[in-house]
């Protein structure tokens, strides 16, 4: 694959030596302690979290050559969890350790075809088998080769910052997946986190906590073939359902104004059965229940007998 050169050697040495470059320079921010960007003598820039003078903590590596590295810095190194963006349009997402791929993860291929499983030292070491019709909140959006098409719902984002091209260390925002899915909400040290909506490219919809590129805490996933689901997730993973008064769409359920829509219903009550004894009241039971629905919030519900 093309690019591919970067997977197992990173010029990262630019970090500890840019002082021996004479244009390299901090041309944002403080990049020694704190929030900044810093651009390297070969045309590579860093921005994010530093401390003691090295990038550590979330941050975007920006390579000359094109590629591109998001997520965990560790004094230098790529190191915890984080992405590299190729050229050509394929990525790795997963672990890494000393600038190289250790732990599981998943690297897809220009050509589609993906390698998965646990790394060692920057090689495949044990695969897996991937799943290719997994539900869209169980995975992050995907980030290969960018499309024309447009996440659905609401996008307009006039008044939000761009946070695909800029680091936005806290506050709303806006990030651009290259699939088209789009994130819009809150943002920690460089990356989407907390509450927002994210618009996935496919049609689907999730609104709530949100970590690691996934739904992360409480959230509905609203699907495009119109399923709602509210949950708890973990890392894209739905582990229990949410109670019926957690779950609250930002979308409230459309009322028709019309008074020449009515609203019925059909109340019966069913004494006799074929397997079982037959009941008797169920007649008043019936009467109770419409009463009931016809009191409800003070005719809330109109019926006609």
């Amino acid at each position: 694959m093309k690019g591919s050169r970067f997977l197992f050697v990173l010029p990262l040495l630019f970090f500890f030596s840019n002082a021996t470059y004479s244009t390299a320079q901090c041309i944002e921010g403080n990049c020694r302690t704190g929030i900044g960007t810093f651009r390297f003598a070969n045309g590579d820039r860093y921005a994010g979290n530093w401390s003691g003078g090295q990038p550590h903590g979330k941050g975007k590596y920006y390579f000359a050559t094109k590629e591109r590295y998001e997520g965990d810095f560790h004094f230098g190194k790529f190191e915890g969890t984080g992405t590299m963006y190729y050229p050509d349009g394929g990525y790795y997402n997963g672990r890494w350790k000393q600038n190289l791929k250790n732990g599981q993860g998943r690297l897809v291929r220009r050509d589609g075809s993906v390698a998965e499983g646990t790394w060692a030292n920057g090689k495949l070491a044990t695969s897996q088998p991937t799943a290719s019709n997994a539900p869209a909140a169980n995975q992050q959006p995907a980030a290969g080769k960018p499309t024309t098409s447009k996440p659905s719902g609401k996008t307009d984002v006039a008044n939000l910052r761009n946070c695909s091209s800029n680091y936005c260390r806290s506050g709303s925002g806006y990030y651009d997946y290259p699939d088209g899915s789009r994130w819009i909400g809150a943002f920690k040290n460089g990356a989407p986190a907390g509450q927002g909506i994210c618009y996935y490219v496919g049609g689907d919809r999730y609104e709530g906590q949100w970590a690691n590129g996934a739904p992360n805490g409480s959230g509905v996933l609203y699907s495009a073939n119109g399923r709602a689901t509210g949950a708890v997730w973990v890392n894209g993973h739905a582990i229990r359902d949410l109670d019926s008064d957690e779950v609250i769409p930002n979308d409230p359920v459309r009322v028709e104004a019309s008074k020449n829509v009515k609203i019925y219903a059909v109340i019966v009550g069913v004494g006799r059965y074929t397997a079982m004894p037959s009941l008797r009241f169920t007649d008043d039971d019936a009467y109770r229940f419409y009463a009931f629905l016809k009191a409800r919030k003070a005719a809330a519900c109109p019926t006609n007998k």
